[in-house]
């Protein structure tokens, strides 16, 4: 069983697959259960597929396209919000399958692309870090955002580094935001997503709320308990 929560299917915005694998329709559904979207007309596919979509708690969303017809067999194809191969193995049980991965089919773009360093595992199952006021960033996401705004990824992820935050892009589009009490990834077309784990979040949710505020952003915040559940409060602007 996945322990994620379910998605919106969409492709990311450099359209790049990370992984493929070959395995049988009934046993595919058998490991992600039934299909979360169908192929309609919005979609330009080479032949029939089904969606899958999910979000880890840790922030890492994985998109899974699912070709009943692709030769030489029935297999998918695996698109996710960061380049973190060894990561998304660690969360989907697909690895016994896996026929192509793109770091090791073409290692030397792979690395121009994304370069090196990227976890072998889900980092939220290590020792969650301490920020200099002793406060402990938790290992799972307990903060989840939608912001509209006229400014691009870009320019926000600015806004937050000018507030003394250290960022820096997790894929072709998208951006990580770090400081001493949150791990935020920033991610999305219209609205953009805002979402990771934030120590004491009823204390330091609001510290967001102000970078976003301070650049005219529309924004929706919902700060969760740490079973990740139970929802504290929302901070909207």
């Amino acid at each position: 069983m996945i322990r994620a929560d379910r998605a919106e299917p969409y492709y990311p915005g450099n359209d790049e697959c990370l992984v493929s694998f070959l395995i049988p329709y009934e046993e595919f559904v058998a490991r992600f259960r039934a299909a979360h979207r169908q192929m309609d007309e919005r979609d330009q596919e080479p032949g029939p597929c089904e969606y899958w979509a999910f979000r880890f708690p840790c922030g890492l969303s994985v998109f899974l396209v699912y070709h009943p017809t692709r030769p030489p067999a029935p297999g998918c194809y695996v698109y996710a919000n960061r380049p973190e191969i060894d990561h998304l193995l660690h969360h989907i049980p697909i690895a016994d399958r896996v026929e192509w991965r793109l770091d090791r089919a073409h290692p030397e773009v792979f690395r121009e692309r994304h370069g090196d360093g990227h976890p072998t595992t889900c980092p939220s199952d290590a020792t969650t870090e301490r920020g200099d006021d002793g406060l402990a960033v938790p290992g799972a996401s307990n903060l989840h955002g939608t912001v509209r705004t006229s400014l691009g990824k870009a320019e926000l992820a600015a806004a937050f580094a000018a507030r003394g935050w250290s960022t820096r892009k997790c894929t072709w589009v998208d951006f990580e935001l770090r400081c001493d009490v949150a791990e935020l990834v920033l991610e999305g077309d219209e609205p953009f997503l805002l979402h990771g784990p934030v120590a004491d979040i009823l204390v330091n949710a609001p510290r967001i709320a102000d970078v976003l505020r301070a650049v005219g952003a529309t924004f929706s915040l919902e700060c969760y308990a740490p079973d990740r559940r139970t929802l504290l409060t929302t901070i909207e602007g």
